[in-house]
């Protein structure tokens, strides 16, 4: 334990909780200039302090002078790839949202063009153009087009053009071109051209132009029909 460090461990705690010199000194019936001096090295706490500031910050008095220890740290299963990865915590654990008992939730993002690439272990809606794959637990929605592969346990929606192969338990829909080979439990709905190999659970529906199919044997499209507008 150093009483070198608690000067800058108080003000890191107080600045953590996002609380002014004034707001923690109001809670410790104390003047700003005596916590002002805390921080800097010109005094320190009384002792009767440390318990207060301790339950202030939500800490142990040792973290006080040490910091937070290595305990708190989570060691995190991936390298750092560039990937955008959207997990929820319980505690330092990763939950699992291929287990039902998890309730899922939904993932926002606003994509910049240097990501990877995104995996999420729940749905994920995708504000932008999408440069790279995607894989999700859930449900894949893409307002913009993406320039990559999507794999989704559920639906897949893009609102523009895909350029990749696309893997949906459920169904895919996208708004504009479909240029891979994909594969859906369901449907696949296509807004403009589709040019690939598909295969559907249920019915295939192309706006557009069927192009380089003819290789693909009619049984591997779909159990369904097949729709060309």
């Amino acid at each position: 334990m150093s009483i070198n460090d608690l000067p800058a461990n108080i003000k890191k705690h107080r600045t953590e909780i996002c609380l002014t010199q004034e707001g923690l000194a109001g809670k410790l019936g104390v003047t700003f200039q005596a916590v002002s001096k805390w921080e800097t090295g010109g005094s320190y706490p009384d002792i009767q302090y440390l318990p207060e500031l301790a339950d202030i910050f939500e800490c142990s008095i040792d973290e006080l002078f040490r910091g937070r220890t290595d305990s708190s740290e989570i060691t995190l299963p991936w390298s750092d790839d560039g990937m955008l990865r959207g997990v929820i915590f319980k505690g330092s654990e990763i939950l699992d949202f291929t287990d039902p008992e998890n309730d899922p939730r939904i993932l926002e993002i606003d994509v910049k063009k240097d990501a990877k690439g995104i995996e999420c272990g729940f749905e994920v809606i995708i504000n932008g153009d999408l440069y790279g794959d995607c894989r999700s637990c859930g449900n894949i929605t893409v307002n913009d087009s993406v320039n990559g592969n999507c794999r989704a346990d559920k639906n897949i929606t893009v609102s523009c053009n895909i350029n990749g192969g696309c893997i949906s338990g459920g169904n895919i829909e996208v708004k504009g071109d479909l240029a891979g080979d994909c594969s859906a439990g369901k449907d696949i709905n296509v807004g403009s051209n589709l040019e690939g190999m598909c295969r559907a659970g249920g019915n295939i529906s192309v706006m557009g132009d069927l192009i380089e199919l003819e290789p693909t044997p009619p049984s591997l499209f779909n159990s369904g029909s097949l729709f060309k507008e």
